[in-house]
């Protein structure tokens, strides 16, 4: 065995440089067991860590359909990933610093030593945080499982509520559609009530004409007929008249020629309807207002019904009205 002769620091330091054999006795009499064991604790640490990380990723795919529909949840997740990288990469850049310091300050065993052993502690707490966020993400597989259990369930009652809401939008599309065909069998109806109503009301001019004439204060002397009224008009210019309103005048309900007490010739023009409304009184005065400009001679309105719309109600109530109002009976459309 060689015996080595040291006597200044420079000696010792260049002992360790040339001697492997007496730099690995001088490391194992400075350094404690437990730093000597440190590297392969780190080793160790992080073969841990890319073990997890590999099952993480593993366990990551297996659910990543579930993970997508629960993003909150999987950010969460990730973040707490995330911190956990970073404090693994602080962690991992103390131990370089660590061995940085440690190989520049060689010098200053006992700092060194103190330094590790908080290091060794912070390792120690790392690991506890580690299993408690290997615990928290079991949990959380766990309750991201149920929830996906729980998001297919609700999908198919979901589906099951559609089914049956479009069955139930199919029957009232039919509802609605029936509605619309009776809605319009009794538009058609009313229409046709309406005209029989209204055809009932001209017929019961046939034997009211003259009761129209002598309530109104004139003596009945002719009716005229369609003819009669295309000939009187025909009589003199008539082109600044409307086709539609020179119509109206031939297919009026009823034209009277009358007289007055002096004898005096006057026209009356009657309208006819079951509800006299403001097309009746509208075409009575036009028809008037014509019979005026055709003969020169007074001329005036007249509407007859069972009843009058509230729209010309004001009209024939008023006290001096540009239209006559003669009221039929029930009896009056009662078939014969």
């Amino acid at each position: 065995m060689t015996v080595l002769t040291i006597e200044t620091t420079a000696e010792l330091l260049r002992a360790l440089e040339q001697d492997p054999s007496f730099r690995s006795q001088v490391r194992r009499v400075l350094f404690t067991e437990e730093l000597l064991q440190l590297p392969s604790q780190v080793a160790l640490y992080i073969e841990r860590q890319e073990t997890w990380y590999k099952e993480q990723k593993a366990t990551n795919y297996r659910f990543e359909s579930a993970l997508k529909e629960l993003v909150e949840v999987t950010q969460r997740n990730s973040d707490n990933i995330a911190r956990l990288t970073e404090a693994t990469q602080r962690t991992s850049d103390r131990i370089e610093r660590l061995e940085a310091v440690t190989q520049r300050n060689s010098d200053n065993i006992a700092r060194l030593t103190e330094a590790t052993q908080r290091t060794s502690d912070r390792i120690e707490r790392l690991e506890a945080v580690t299993q408690r966020n290997s615990d928290n993400i079991a949990r959380l597989t766990e309750a991201t499982q149920r929830t996906s259990d729980r998001i297919e369930r609700l999908e198919a009652v979901t589906q099951h509520n559609s089914d049956n809401i479009a069955r139930l939008t199919e029957a009232t599309q039919r509802n609605s559609d029936n509605i619309d065909n009776l809605s319009q069998e009794v538009k058609r109806i009313n229409n046709s009530i309406g005209e029989l109503k209204g055809n009932a009301a001209r017929r019961a001019l046939n034997w009211h004409f003259g009761y129209i004439a002598d309530a109104m204060g004139f003596r009945l002397r002719n009716t005229l007929t369609r003819h009669d009224r295309w000939d009187m008009a025909h009589r003199q210019d008539i082109s600044d008249i409307p086709v539609g309103q020179r119509r109206s005048f031939y297919e009026a309900d009823l034209v009277m020629e009358v007289t007055d007490r002096a004898g005096e010739i006057h026209y009356i023009a009657v309208e006819a309807s079951y509800t006299a409304d403001t097309r009746d009184s509208d075409r009575a005065i036009r028809n008037a207002k014509f019979l005026t400009r055709f003969t020169g001679r007074p001329a005036h309105a007249a509407v007859v019904g069972r009843h009058y719309d509230y729209t010309i109600q004001a009209l024939i109530e008023e006290k001096e009205s540009a239209i006559h109002w003669y009221p039929l009976k029930d009896e009056d459309f009662t078939p014969d």
